[in-house]
């Protein structure tokens, strides 16, 4: 991947993730560059198709483009930076990060350690 393609995306994305919008520079492992819609599932390598991820959201989307409700069994889109409002399917609790289900919300892991050290120092990220 051509760096000014890198540079342009985490421009884009504020260098936070467009998932879970953890800031670049909390993150112990650098940024990924991953396809929105996976190569597999008919996705181009075109700028639009390209978000800046963190390591652990990239690894729970995978190539995934939806999911099964576990409460209600049926097929559910998950979330497209480019197609979904973010608001809809996460919500800051201070200082965590969640995401909204059908069954509940809960913390997206990569916010784990940054809840644990706002708390333990009363800093807000």
């Amino acid at each position: 991947m051509a760096d000014s393609l890198r540079q342009h995306v985490m421009h884009r994305a504020g260098h936070r993730c467009e998932y879970c919008r953890m800031p670049a520079q909390f993150d112990e492992l650098a940024f990924e560059i991953e396809h929105v819609i996976a190569k597999q599932h008919g996705g181009g390598d075109e700028l639009e198709n390209r978000a800046a991820a963190c390591f652990a959201c990239n690894r729970h989307k995978g190539p995934n483009i939806s999911g099964i409700d576990p409460k209600s069994g049926s097929k559910v889109w998950l979330f497209n930076p480019r197609r979904h409002k973010w608001e809809r399917h996460f919500r800051c609790m201070d200082p965590c990060l969640l995401v909204e289900h059908a069954w509940g919300a809960q913390p997206l892991p990569c916010w784990q350690s940054i809840c644990r050290i706002a708390s333990a120092t009363g800093r807000n990220f």
